[in-house]
Parts: C-alpha cells; sequence; structure tokens
C-alpha cells in the first residue's frame, strides 16, 4: 500500500487549556475502510517539540487497545502518553485518543504528522502548500515525503 503525508503541523496547548474530545483520526473517512479491506488507512505521530510532555502539561490521552475496537465503541477511560521531549507517540488512525487538560502555568507545543493511503485525499495538499522554493530548503528526506516518493 503506498502513502502520503497529509498533514503537518504544530499544535500549541495554552495553560489552562481544556482536554479536546477523544475522537480517532480515521473516522475523517466516510467509509469503514478498516473493516472493509482489512488494513488502517491513516497514521499519525505526535512529538513532544518543545518540553517533556507531562500529565499537567496536558500530554495527549489515548485509550490502549482501542484501535482493535468496532468503529462505533467510544470511552472515556484513557491514560496519558507521558514523554520526554523529542519522543513521539505513534498510532493508527483507529485508536481513540484526545490532547489533554493543560492544568500547568505554561503552554506546550506538539508537532503532529499524519500519513494516508495514497488513494485518500489529503487534508493538506502538501505540494501547493510548500512552493519549490522552500522545499528545496527541506532535507531530502523530508522533500521525498512531501512529493510523495516515501
Amino acid at each position: 500500500m503506498s502513502w502520503q503525508l497529509q498533514l503537518a503541523v504544530t499544535l500549541p496547548k495554552q495553560s489552562g487549556g481544556l482536554a479536546q474530545e477523544l475522537h480517532r483520526d480515521g473516522d475523517l473517512s466516510l467509509l469503514d475502510l478498516p473493516h472493509l479491506c482489512g488494513v488502517d488507512h491513516a497514521v499519525s505521530a505526535i512529538w513532544a517539540l518543545d518540553e517533556d510532555f507531562t500529565e499537567a502539561r496536558g500530554a495527549t490521552r489515548i485509550c490502549p487497545g482501542s484501535h482493535l475496537w468496532p468503529r462505533d465503541r467510544q470511552s472515556d477511560q484513557s491514560v496519558p502518553a507521558v514523554m520526554e521531549q523529542g519522543s513521539a507517540i505513534i498510532y493508527t488512525g483507529r485508536t481513540v485518543h484526545g490532547a489533554g487538560h493543560n492544568t500547568s502555568d505554561k503552554p506546550r507545543i506538539a508537532f503532529a504528522t499524519a500519513y494516508n493511503s495514497a488513494y485518500l485525499k489529503q487534508e493538506e495538499n502538501m505540494e501547493v502548500a510548500n512552493p519549490d522554493a522552500i522545499l528545496q530548503q527541506f532535507p531530502q528526506l523530508l522533500q521525498d515525503m512531501v512529493q510523495g516518493k516515501v
């Protein structure tokens, strides 16, 4: 299966920022593709960009094992993905997750990348969003990802 980078974005969580509703990134598709073809069509990564992700700073919350649940099953039982700066959590589009409540006195910044099957439309067209003059300044691997070569 061919994959494409479909989204790359920084996600600031301000001090006092409330928890995000738990959700699945893969639910953006109207079809239950994992059920139809047996393969998940989305993979995401959230990086701890600025400092360690702690529960107090609103670390991403995940529902362990939720990637195996039926699409209509939800839960409010989640655990924080506590991680050191520079670390990432990687999960499929079927994983129930959401940003936590930032109860600390400072913001936290995540960097999120999402990939989907190449037969689906990207949320953000990377080649249009990154003109050649900018793209040429990227490391080669990132250039290849934006151009759909990886």
